[in-house]
């Protein structure tokens, strides 16, 4: 769940970089999946998507994801390509309501289906089970959390074992360093904390330990904001997969 206030200004720096690399990610990770008769469907997943758009005009997560999902579904025509199926909830009303009178989303569902749903993670992960585990849906996560606890050890071996789910999660890596040994923070990796600008790289560390599999790949990178380290952790199965 994101702060209140967050949409009420424009995006930082930290921010904007966050949502360039989503977007750099999508514009790479769709195409792969549109001339393979091995999948049937592509759905994407933006469970903590807020608003849209700053009340100063920023365009957030699901625009950027809803606008290249349209991009390649007006590329190929729907005879050429899988379906593409959006899939945006958040725990806030009012935020889904301003998402939904967007007139980006009724402009999209004339090239790919869009569902928004007042949902929290886990409910959304759990109803999203299917997909995950079918091998002929390729599925895609971006998990924005403000924090680092929705990445939890048992989220994380569900994404690791989904056949064709990869995924992007936002981690407050220096909050987790701070307080990893409170009991809030056990439901993740206990990382080896050193030097706080390492923080990132060592939370991503402990994913990839407790992963244990060679074939599958966890990147991360780190973001600055002020005297704190956030950063992104990459995660999927194909290495041609990260853009």
């Amino acid at each position: 769940m994101h702060n209140s206030h967050f949409f009420q200004d424009s995006f930082d720096e930290g921010t904007h970089t966050k949502l360039t690399l989503l977007e750099k990610y999508v514009r790479a990770w769709i195409p792969t999946f549109i001339h393979t008769n091995r999948i049937k469907e592509i759905q994407m997943f933006d469970p903590f998507c807020g608003p849209g758009t700053t009340e100063k005009g920023d365009k957030g997560s699901p625009l950027i994801v809803l606008r290249e999902a349209v991009r390649y579904a007006r590329k190929y025509s729907s005879s050429a390509r899988p379906p593409i199926r959006l899939f945006f909830s958040d725990s806030k009303l009012k935020e889904l309501e301003q998402l939904q009178t967007n007139p980006e989303i009724e402009n999209a569902k004339k090239y790919i289906d869009v569902r928004i749903t007042h949902m929290n993670f886990r409910d959304l992960f759990e109803k999203s089970r299917h997909s995950r585990k079918d091998p002929s849906i390729a599925a895609f996560f971006f998990i924005d959390q403000f924090g680092v606890k929705e990445l939890s050890c048992d989220i994380f071996f569900d994404l690791v074992n989904s056949p064709r789910t990869d995924w992007l999660a936002f981690m407050s890596s220096s909050t987790a360093r701070r307080f990893l040994k409170e009991e809030c923070f056990k439901s993740i990796p206990q990382a080896n904390f050193g030097a706080l600008k390492d923080c990132h790289r060592e939370l991503t560390e402990a994913y990839r330990q407790l992963a244990n599999n060679p074939e599958y790949f966890i990147l991360p990178f780190s973001i600055k904001k002020g005297t704190n380290i956030y950063g992104l952790i990459f995660g999927y199965r194909s290495p041609t997969r990260c853009g």
